[in-house]
């Protein structure tokens, strides 16, 4: 007895070493037994969806006049949109490691200073870092 399987239309193939879905979007797999005399037994089938965007993800700067100190500061945030929904967002300031992001951040800028972010969705996509140079 040997295990068969067909993605979408393609041909059946045997199961034996498994098999991986790359390709984008949504897919339907069937798996079906087949005895040593070539029987073909009854068919399973399964829609699976295969994501392989990763979230996009915005960054918004404010800058103003702190109203408790009277210094400049700057406001970052961030925001993230996935279909699939979002998982995460991570920040790093310079060549600090990569910190959750939770909410609105105020920041001084006293010199150049490399913003860096990326954020993940719930199956695991992650977004390209991208970078904000800050000046003083």
């Amino acid at each position: 007895v040997s295990m068969e399987y067909q993605v979408d239309d393609a041909p059946y193939m045997s199961l034996e070493d498994g098999f991986i879905l790359f390709e984008a979007g949504l897919h339907v797999v069937r798996i079906r037994g087949v005895s040593a005399e070539g029987e073909k037994g009854e068919v399973t089938e399964q829609q699976f969806f295969v994501d392989k965007r990763s979230p996009d993800i915005q960054f918004i700067v404010q800058t103003g006049i702190d109203d408790e100190s009277g210094l400049e500061q700057t406001l970052l945030s961030l925001e993230a949109r996935d279909d699939q929904g979002v998982e995460s967002i991570e920040f790093k300031i310079n060549e600090e490691a990569f910190a959750p992001y939770e909410r609105v951040m105020k920041l001084r800028v006293d010199e150049e200073t490399t913003f860096t972010f990326r954020a993940t969705d719930k199956i695991g996509n992650v977004s390209r870092p991208r970078s904000m140079l800050l000046l003083p």
